[in-house]
């Protein structure tokens, strides 16, 4: 358990000191994987209160598609932003959309093969 302590404590060291000397490219960083991990929200989301969310097969595709175009605006190829609006609160407000929109039509299925 020492040893446990130890080491978070060293990496926490190490942590700060990076931290120190590099924050304008950490802040950077940091919104750019916040963003991308917010993506994978409603996904996940779906996964944990739904209890089909086998079913929604379509959902990792488009998560996957939303995935790849912010990773295209990151590295400058596509637009940060679309008609004014970021792009990550875009595919964000999309995906949230179509996993809202998806558990209706699985939730129409099941009730009429009931």
């Amino acid at each position: 358990m020492l040893i446990a302590r130890i080491a978070i404590f060293v990496f926490a060291l190490l942590s700060l000191i990076f931290a120190l000397m590099s924050s304008d490219e950490l802040a950077l960083l940091a919104r750019a994987s916040f963003a991308g991990t917010a993506i994978l929200a409603p996904m996940i989301f779906s996964g944990i209160f739904y209890d089909r969310a086998n079913q929604l097969v379509a959902l990792p595709w488009v998560t996957l598609g939303c995935i790849l175009i912010l990773v295209g605006s990151q590295l400058g190829v596509l637009p940060a932003s679309f008609v004014g609006i970021r792009l990550d609160l875009l595919l964000l407000g999309i995906l949230t959309l179509t996993a809202l929109g998806l558990i209706q039509v699985d939730k129409g299925r099941a009730s009429a093969s009931d």
